[in-house]
């Protein structure tokens, strides 16, 4: 929102409104304000994409006398029997596009929905005869009085679009089809229309076509073929007008933006003022077209636009010449034979009205779908809720939907005896369309109880046991234990109602004086009986209760556990039964370090385990007195802890030393170099040139595990610095067993270098070839340095830091597009500018380079270039060869493009030629006598490049004072 005041701020511009999430936007500039130039300052910033007038727009309708006989467009177009087919549904809106309907008018009343000023953002406007005639002509109802529209049962959603004055603009208009679009109309008529394309007006339209809205337009009153607005846009139906001899009127527009012809003279419908007149023009004919679109969609709301098109092109009555011609398009509209060309989206549906389920039958359904649809199957209840989803949904391809049931729920279990509903469902994402068929389901399928078994469980660990069990219908369970005696030892619960597949039963181990049972075995039987009143066969669990501790014996395997990095055998487990055990390593304090095994299942006998000397996270433990300690849980659940004696670890690995392999010295004094060794040792640190020690840095220092330094200060064993160049570092590390360890590293030493400045070469003057490419600026650095790219206008403020960056010696680059830190526009033609390269060497000193960017000076090595043309020995007005006078400072490359015309950017012909220091004589021999384009390409040592053009249309030579830049400013293809 910042970015966009600050550009409109260029203009002294205020936004008026948006639409689209912000994409348009209407913009208010003072008054005396020279649109062309307002509009051209904006398109200069890059995130203005298109800048488009507000056009003004008409209604298009010319006033009549009402003498003619009422309502002859209805029979003309084969209404009264189209009506015996459908006269609309209420679930299809068509918005009418205009200005303000009389929603209270007895032939529209109750059928409003959605009402929007576009104007004001609000929902009220005033009646207007034109608006309430349109929607009469589109709905008006059938109620024995007034007037009887095309489609009397849908509903219209009003939308005005005009100004209090009585003006319309195309802004308003396209949020009115936004508006619409987004609030669900099916179908938009728009009796309006201007000579002035408007982008804005596009957008809308494809927009609303994309979310299934099929847009109607009236062509104009004219009498004329120029393209109008927005009848012509791809997006809509273009609509001409007839009279009651099926002929074009002598006002309606024509063209290649006609689609359809409708009636359109003298047309009775109601106006404002809950009264009626006639009233003529394509804004009458129009809504004739979205009358009938209407009551297609009313029979298939499933149809697309272009569908929806198809078919009223496809059934218009053909008039004038045969086929599409520019008066009456594709033809006059039909609304019956329309409605015979929609065909249904669906099928009734093909399935039986009984189903008996037994567990091993299917009742088959099936019905046709339309292509492109998404369809969906399931079954209802009677308080209508889904039971069981038959077919999910899934994009169809047309044709036959078959699908089976059988008789259960989503939940896995088998529906009641009861009437439910097949329920089939197409949706376009937009309009639903529902078919069902009731089924009368009989139940006498055998209930059902599956569970465990057998299961051991212990009191003593538990609080309860926790059974599952799964029935296939809604069973009234029993549920009880005996002993091994058969003695009933306690009820759980008895005729328990069940509606889920999956329950649960649970017991405390206590009988049903609440005391706990001995250890032994018990049997739990469940019973059920269904909702049919049909018995289930009885299942039975054995229960083995079991409150005993297991046993486990620990051995430590080694001690002392040497660790080398291997893993070796540490604990054996002696056990007495079958047990899952979790083991641990832990400190001599108890704290846990590294589990061996988690819940792993030993049977009776030994087990041996192995440890590496790694914790948890993968890193060797540190020196020091360990346990084992053990978890054995039995198959009832109970649990013994055990710990073993305490045993030491000593860490046998070599050390490890992890440091920069290559390190540099490079400022006078002392420095400090950073290491990590893996233990505590005894350190060495050495200095070494060509595999001769010349330092002993450090010699047996005692250092900890971890991060070390060592400090060096450039010197020598004798004291003396030493000289720039690489040398060997060596860090030697021996532990306390005497495990012995190297790391070698490369150590460069460049005090001297680091006092020398960066030298940067540099050409004086570059050249700026648009926004598109800017300036390519090349230079070289005698040393690596961190570079900054500053560009400065003549006033030396600064505009643009281009960039902050390491560079290495040699041939660097940078561009500068043109624009400056906030990304606006900052180069001008004509104007001076500088570039500034800063570079640092590591020492911290700083050099500078600046030079010019300009296209009105030479490059400081070129100190002269002339051109003639040698003419022809036939004709004095045709030249031969083309001849290059060029004086150059240094050595240069120089390449010539030739073009067959200044416009043109295919090359006909390319040379380059090496130009010594001094003059340089150059003649190139044309190919064809016509006159040329050529342009002459420079590039110094270091690849910055100059472009100049020679026009042969004329005659003039270019100067060395004031040299002529090519037009082309892109590099010429090749």
């Amino acid at each position: 929102m910042a970015e966009k005041k600050k550009v409109l701020s260029l203009i002294e511009g205020t936004e008026v409104s948006s639409m689209l999430n912000g994409e348009f936007s209407l913009v208010s500039v003072p008054k005396g304000t020279q649109l062309v130039v307002a509009a051209d300052k904006l398109l200069e910033q890059k995130i203005i994409e298109f800048v488009q007038p507000n056009y003004e727009v008409e209604s298009a309708y010319v006033p009549s006398d009402s003498g003619y006989k009422k309502q002859w467009h209805l029979p003309k177009i084969q209404m009264p029997k189209a009506w015996d087919t459908t006269k609309g549904s209420s679930a299809i809106t068509v918005a009418v596009i205009d200005n303000g309907v009389q929603v209270s008018h007895p032939d529209l009343k109750g059928k409003i929905v959605s009402p929007y000023n576009a104007v004001t953002g609000g929902t009220t406007f005033s009646a207007q005869p034109h608006g309430t005639h349109v929607a009469g002509i589109i709905a008006a109802s059938i109620n024995k009085k007034g007037v009887a529209g095309v489609a009397p049962n849908v509903k219209i959603m009003p939308v005005n679009v005009f100004q209090t004055s009585g003006g319309a603009y195309a802004y308003d208009v396209a949020v009115g089809i936004i508006y619409a679009a987004d609030k669900g109309a099916n179908v938009i008529n728009m009796s309006l229309g201007g000579y002035n394309y408007s982008y804005v007006q596009d957008v809308a339209t494809t927009y609303a076509k994309s979310k299934g809205v099929t847009i109607v337009a009236a062509a104009g009153n004219d009498d004329t073929s120029t393209l109008t607005y927005p009848a012509s846009l791809p997006s809509v139906i273009g609509v001409s007008a007839t009279n009651s001899s099926d002929r074009i009127t002598g006002f309606s527009n024509y063209g290649s933006h006609i689609d359809l012809a409708a009636p359109g003279q003298d047309i009775y419908s109601s106006v404002s003022g809950s009264s009626y007149m006639n009233m003529s023009g394509t804004s009458m004919a129009s809504p004739v077209v979205a009358g009938v679109a209407a009551l297609v969609l009313s029979k298939n709301p499933l149809l697309s636009p272009d569908q929806v098109e198809n078919i009223l092109t496809g059934s218009a009555a053909d008039l004038g010449s045969e086929g599409w011609d520019y008066f009456y398009g594709y033809g006059r509209v039909d609304a019956l034979k329309a409605l015979k060309k929609t065909s249904a989206p669906m099928s009734d549906i093909s399935a039986s009205s009984t189903f008996t389920t037994y567990g091993t039958n299917k009742s088959g359904i099936s019905f046709t779908a339309q292509k492109g649809t998404t369809v969906s199957v399931y079954v209802q209840n009677s308080k209508g809720t889904t039971i069981k989803k038959l077919v999910n949904p899934k994009k169809w391809n047309g044709g036959k939907v078959t699908a089976t049931w059988d008789g259960k729920r989503d939940n896995g279990l088998y529906a009641p005896s009861a009437s439910y509903t097949v329920v089939a469902k197409l949706t376009n994402g937009k309009e639903n369309v529902y078919k069902k068929k009731t089924v009368k389901l009989t139940n006498k399928v055998k209930p059902t109880i599956k569970i465990d078994s057998s299961v051991l469980y212990s009191p003593a660990v538990s609080s309860k046991l926790t059974l599952s069990y799964d029935v296939n219908q809604t069973t009234s369970i029993t549920a009880k234990i005996y002993d091994s005696n058969n003695t009933l030892v306690k009820t759980i619960f008895s005729d328990k109602t069940v509606t889920g597949k999956t329950n649960k039963i649970e017991w405390n181990g206590t009988n049903s004086k609440g005391a706990r049972v001995k250890d032994g075995t018990y049997k739990l039987v469940v019973s059920g009986i269904g909702a049919n009143k049909i018995k289930a066969s009885n299942a039975k669990v054995s229960i083995k209760t079991d409150t005993t501790k297991p046993t486990s014996q620990l051995e430590i395997l080694a001690s002392p556990f040497k660790l080398d990095g291997t893993s070796k055998s540490a604990l054996k487990v002696t056990l007495k039964e079958k047990v899952t055990m979790t083991t641990y390593v832990t400190t001599d304090k108890g704290v846990k370090v590294k589990r061996l095994t988690n819940k792993q299942t030993f049977n009776a006998g030994a087990a041996t385990l192995e440890w590496d000397g790694k914790n948890d996270q993968s890193k060797f433990v540190a020196e020091g007195n360990y346990m084992y300690q053990t978890e054995v849980k039995d198959v009832a659940g109970n649990v013994l802890v055990a710990k073993s004696k305490v045993f030491s670890l000593e860490n046998w690995q070599k050390p490890v030393i992890t440091s920069t392999k290559d390190v540099t010295y490079k400022t006078e004094g002392t420095a400090s170099f950073n290491y990590n060794l893996s233990k505590s040792a005894s350190v060495t640190v050495q200095l070494l040139k060509d595999g001769q020690v010349v330092r002993t840095i450090e010699s047996g220092i005692s250092k900890n595990a971890g991060a070390n330094t060592f400090v060096w200060d450039g010197k020598d064993q004798e004291g003396n610095l030493l000289a720039d160049g690489i040398y060997q570092y060596t860090i030697t590390a021996v532990d306390k067993y005497k495990n012995t360890t190297s790391y070698t590293g490369n150590m460069t030493v460049t005090v001297a270098a680091a006092l020398e400045a960066v030298e940067i070469s540099y050409p004086s003057v570059v050249n700026f070839y648009g926004y598109n490419y800017g300036s390519d600026v090349y230079y070289k650095l005698s040393h690596d340095a961190t570079v900054t790219v500053e560009i400065y206008d003549s006033s030396n403020y600064k505009v643009r830091t281009v960039e902050t960056t390491s560079r290495k010696a040699g041939i660097n680059h940078f561009n500068w597009d043109g624009y400056d830190d906030d990304g606006y526009r900052a180069y001008w033609e004509g104007e001076l500018y500088y570039y500034v390269v800063k570079a640092e060497n590591s020492a911290g000193n700083e050099t500078t380079a600046k030079g010019k960017i300009t296209n009105e000076e030479n490059p400081a090595w070129l100190t002269s270039h002339k051109y003639s043309f040698t003419p022809s020995s036939y004709y004095y007005w045709e030249n031969t060869k083309l001849n290059l006078t060029i004086d150059v400072k240094e050595p240069i490359t120089m390449t010539l493009y030739v073009y067959d015309d200044y416009y043109s950017y295919t090359v006909e012909d390319e040379a380059v030629y090496k130009l010594a220091t001094g003059t340089n004589q150059i003649t190139y021999t044309k190919k064809s006598t016509y006159d040329l384009y050529y342009t002459v390409q420079y590039e110094d040592q270091l690849g910055n490049q100059y472009f100049y053009g020679i026009d042969e249309s004329d005659s003039q030579s270019y100067s060395t004072e004031k040299p002529v830049l090519s037009p082309k400013i892109t590099t010429p293809k090749k």
